[in-house]
């Protein structure tokens, strides 16, 4: 069951001391902007708002792509059979779990330009996402009507525990100790941590050294680093096996000398498909999606999971 009642409270990164993240309210021109955070009550810290967005901290991150990149990505993600396709897998594997319990707020760690975020927030679920990346904020801001924040640690600055957590082809960038030891901190007891990675280490290519990845996961050592972390593995879901064979090709694919920046690289390669390709491949990961819901895939490019916070 999904409810929405619910309200965020940020932790004062000086003191602790909580603060209500007030709703978003709509401007003029239909776009939506951040209510101010008032000062914290405990030491009188001040957060500033940069285009509707909550800026937590200075830290740099991991990973930050390149402003013309955020871009492409934006225009790209409402037209591409790829991310609609984890997006409906995503939602699959969070909705059976909804059917058992109440699932009231989830917050997203690196949330980049909100894609994921606003399918969650259409369900009826109360959001919040966190990025390091501003520019991606910026678009999300135009997507997503909860709390945005900008941050560059591995940590979630909320004072109440969330029901879920995602972190969405993220893993795969960062240390998985730190990262997932924020996600379980975040969570009530019992909380559910929804997770996307790359999958198939002989699946590495160009593609992966520009996206900045650390790894690639198979189910044995998702659920090994899941577990370590304090979560139950409950359920891994290989997706995109139809276009493993476009990944393999990929791989096999000598990595150029030099490399290309990443603006270089996917200022080339991100681009929306043709109506043709994309209802093509529509067509095929339904299909996939639906056998795979009769019988378990052997593998494919990536993994969905959901774990249990213990």
């Amino acid at each position: 069951m999904i409810e929405r009642d619910a309200t965020f409270r940020l932790t004062c990164p000086g003191c602790g001391e909580p603060r209500a993240l007030r709703a978003p309210g709509a401007t003029g021109d239909g776009s939506v902007h951040a209510a101010p955070l008032p000062a914290c009550a405990g030491c009188g810290a001040e957060q500033s708002h940069e285009d509707g967005v909550l800026i937590l901290d200075a830290e740099p991150g991991v990973g930050e792509w390149p402003g013309e990149v955020v871009a492409r990505v934006a225009e790209v993600e409402e037209q591409h059979w790829w991310h609609a396709s984890r997006n409906r897998v995503l939602g699959t594997v969070l909705r059976r779990a909804a059917r058992e319990r109440t699932l009231e707020t989830l917050v997203e760690l690196g949330c980049g330009t909100g894609f994921v975020l606003r399918h969650f927030e259409q369900w009826g679920l109360q959001v919040a996402g966190l990025d390091m990346d501003r520019a991606a904020l910026a678009v999300a801001r135009r997507r997503v009507g909860g709390p945005l924040i900008r941050s560059g640690r591995l940590a979630i600055p909320l004072a109440d525990p969330v029901d879920v957590v995602a972190v969405i082809d993220v893993l795969e960038h960062n240390p998985e100790v730190p990262l997932l030891a924020a996600c379980r901190d975040a969570l009530r007891p019992g909380g559910l941590l929804l997770l996307s990675v790359p999958a198939q280490p002989w699946l590495w290519s160009l593609e992966d050294v520009m996206s900045g990845h650390q790894r690639r996961y198979t189910r044995r050592t998702l659920k090994a680093a899941v577990e370590a972390s304090g979560f139950r593995m409950l359920r891994q879901v290989p997706f995109h096996l139809a276009v493993t064979p476009l990944a393999w090709r990929a791989a096999h694919r000598p990595l150029p000398d030099p490399l290309p920046t990443p603006a270089e690289y996917f200022g080339t390669t991100l681009r929306a498909p043709s109506s043709r390709g994309h209802a093509l491949a529509t067509a095929a990961l339904r299909l996939e999606a639906a056998i795979g819901s009769v019988v378990p895939l052997p593998f494919a490019s990536h993994l969905a999971a959901l774990a249990e916070r213990t």
